[in-house]
Parts: structure tokens; C-alpha cells; sequence
């Protein structure tokens, strides 16, 4: 196991079961959330004077979509497929430069045409939820029609339109997280669709390289931090080297594109990279948060960036820099010890933020760790271990 030190200096923790932590789940995906979350899919200003609701929405769909996997359970696939719907129901007719294609302006920020990362935050996860469909052949035939459509509707209005306005500018971004949900996105597509142009897509972004991100790519962004046994990952955050380590909770966006790239067998964690994930699990339990210092305080407080360093201007200092809000806890499902961790303190009475998301995540480690599976995607590829 990854965390052997980790796991004898927490063996007085309890493991929790599949079932507790859907009570915890039930606890938190309460119906205030559920409102809120079916608000926000049907119109992106609500709640968020600056339109960012789909954004902040993504959050408490992650946690739901992970739920089901653990669970099967039929609510929470129809409220899945009801943030679809509502997405696709609000979405407009564009103007140009955008014409033939739908999508929702923000007007606050005067983007008639859309933000392509609010965008690109929630629809990552709407295709991972397509492709679990899509790995799950007796869940698909009993919704192939609804599949087919917004799956359609997926490719023309959010993956077609931006690409076609500039993939040099919307798609490959600016930095390295804000380019991972377009990776993520064209990863989940292929894995439908076997389209080249997908795959081609996230190999440059992951090991290739593309000339919109000066000839770099993620994997050359990674370097070794060997401060710590096992070693974990440092990076520049931007395609410039060098550049700032990235702070700990965008940096958690990364990590949910490599979690589930690794689960898939596309690139991430596999040879000879398989220690992707252990230097990722070094990076939050040996860095970013120390158990010694933080956990045993029940406090998910830790340093603002990757590298253990805090910016008193932007990222608070050590002791006040939440790393709670990031879904770094995905890698609970492939280490033992660090799951352990993440059921011990990220609970729905401790002091964090997104708890709709942090418990569905953590559901689903649990239920992958206890039954090598979950119960969706029906085809599952694993975790590597």
C-alpha cells in the first residue's frame, strides 16, 4: 500500500461502511441542495449575480453523479438526468460569432456567447456521465434514446462550438487546470465515440504537446518533490517555465481529471508512470496537509500550494488555507490509508465547504475500495491496484 506509515499512525481510526457514508451522503444532499443545484441548471445567474451559476452548481453534481455510482440508486440518476435536460431546456440560440450553435450568454460579464470554463467545469462531468452510461450496456439500452440525444447535443453545442471559434484559445487554455476539463471532456467523448480528434486532444494535452501551449503538456509540468517519502509532485501551473506552483484546490481539479483518466486506463497511472497516483496522495497527505499538524486538530486546513508554501495575499497563510473544497479526495479509492483519512475528517458536521460533493466522492471511494467496483459504470475498469 501506498501509505503504510500513513495507515499504522491511523490505525485507531474506524473504517466507515458503504452504508454509513450514504447516510452521511443523505445527510447533506439535503432538499435545500437539490433546489438550489435544479435552479442553478435552468438558469446560470441564479444565486450568482456574475453567472457563474453552472460553475458552482458543477460541485454538488460531481457529488451526486459519484452517489449513484456507489449506490445505483434511481433518484439520483433522474436528478442527473434533470440537470441535463435543464441545461439543454435554458440553452439559447447563439449570436455570432457562435450562430448555428446553443449556449447560455453571460451578460454580467458581457459574453453573449458564453464562458467556455463555466462551461467546461460542469460538462466534464456530464460526459463522464455519458461514458458511464455508455460502460454500462444494460443501464444504456433502458435509456438509448435519451443517451443518443444528448450525447448529440453534446458534441455540436459544447465541444464543436468552441472548437470551432478557436480550439487555440477555448480549448487549449491558458493554464494547466483550466485545459484539463477540455482533456477530460474530449478523454470521455472518445471513449464513446472512438473519434480521433478527441483522442488526439488529450495526448496533447496529457504527453504530447501542442503549439497553443508552447510544445509543453502536462506531463512535462510534473516534476518530483522528494522532500518527502514517497516522493510527491511539484508543477508549473502555467504553460511557462518556469512558473508558480498551482495553489492545492485548483490544483485538485487536475487531480479529478487523472483519477479518472487512471480508472479509464487512458495515459494516467499506467506504465511507467504507475506511481501517478502515489505521488498525488504524497502531494495532499504529506504536503499540502500534514496529519501530525492538521488531522489531528480535525482541521482541513493546510499550506495554500502544492509546493507547502502559502501567499498571504491570495492564499491564506498556513493554518487558514482550506484545501477542503477540492476533489483531491478522489484519491481515496486507490489508497486505503488515505481514504481512511478522508471518512475520519471530512465529515457532514466538520467545518468544509461543497459537503454534497465531498461525501459523494467519498461514497464511492468506500464502495470501490470495499467491492473492487462501483455499481455504475457496469463495465468497470479499476483503479490499478
Amino acid at each position: 500500500m501506498v501509505f503504510f506509515l500513513l495507515l499504522a499512525l491511523f490505525q485507531a481510526m474506524a473504517q466507515k461502511s458503504v452504508a454509513a457514508l450514504e447516510m452521511d451522503f443523505n445527510r447533506v444532499y439535503t432538499a435545500k441542495e437539490r433546489l438550489q443545484m435544479l435552479n442553478r441548471s435552468l438558469n446560470n445567474q441564479s444565486e450568482d449575480r456574475n453567472g457563474a451559476g453552472h460553475y458552482y452548481m458543477a460541485y454538488t453534481l460531481e457529488g451526486v453523479i459519484q452517489a449513484w455510482q456507489a449506490t445505483g440508486r434511481e433518484d439520483l440518476l433522474k436528478d442527473v438526468q434533470l440537470v441535463f435536460d435543464n441545461l439543454i431546456a435554458s440553452a439559447k440560440e447563439l449570436p455570432a460569432p457562435a450562430k448555428g450553435f446553443q449556449g447560455w450568454a453571460v451578460t454580467a460579464q458581457d459574453a453573449p456567447i458564453g464562458q467556455p470554463l463555466y462551461e467546461s467545469y460542469t460538462w466534464r462531468h456530464l460526459c463522464s456521465f455519458l461514458r458511464i452510461i455508455h460502460q454500462s450496456p444494460r443501464l444504456k439500452k433502458q435509456h438509448e434514446a435519451w443517451f443518443q440525444k444528448r450525447l448529440a447535443w453534446t458534441e455540436k453545442n459544447i465541444w464543436d462550438k468552441w472548437a470551432s471559434l478557436g480550439q487555440d484559445r477555448y480549448q487549449y487554455r491558458v493554464n494547466t487546470y483550466m485545459t484539463s476539463h477540455w482533456a477530460r471532456i474530449a478523454m470521455e467523448l472518445y471513449l464513446i465515440t472512438e473519434k480521433d480528434a478527441y483522442l488526439q486532444f488529450f495526448e496533447n494535452v496529457s504527453f504530447k504537446g501542442h503549439p497553443a501551449i508552447k510544445n509543453n503538456h502536462l506531463r512535462n509540468r510534473l516534476y518530483d518533490n522528494v522532500t518527502v517519502n514517497p516522493p510527491a509532485f511539484n508543477m508549473h501551473s502555467n504553460w511557462e517555465t518556469p512558473s508558480s506552483p498551482p495553489d492545492a484546490s485548483h490544483f485538485a481539479d487536475l487531480v479529478s481529471f487523472w483519477t479518472t483518466a487512471a480508472e479509464n486506463n487512458m495515459y494516467w497511472n499506467q506504465p511507467p508512470f504507475d506511481d501517478d497516483m502515489q505521488k498525488l496522495i504524497s502531494t495532499y497527505f504529506k504536503v499540502v496537509h500534514l496529519p501530525e499538524k492538521d488531522l489531528t486538530q480535525k482541521s482541513m486546513m493546510g499550506a495554500g500550494f502544492i509546493d507547502g508554501t502559502s501567499d498571504q495575499n491570495g492564499i491564506g497563510p498556513y493554518d487558514k488555507a482550506s484545501v477542503s473544497l477540492g476533489t483531491h479526495i478522489n484519491l481515496g479509492r486507490f489508497d486505503e490509508a488515505a481514504q481512511t483519512i478522508i471518512e475520519t475528517y471530512f465529515t457532514p458536521t466538520a467545518n468544509i465547504f461543497n459537503k454534497p460533493m465531498l461525501m459523494g466522492i467519498s461514497l464511492n471511494n468506500r464502495k470501490i475500495l470495499t467491492d473492487g467496483k462501483p455499481v455504475y459504470p457496469e463495465n468497470y475498469s479499476g483503479t490499478g491496484k
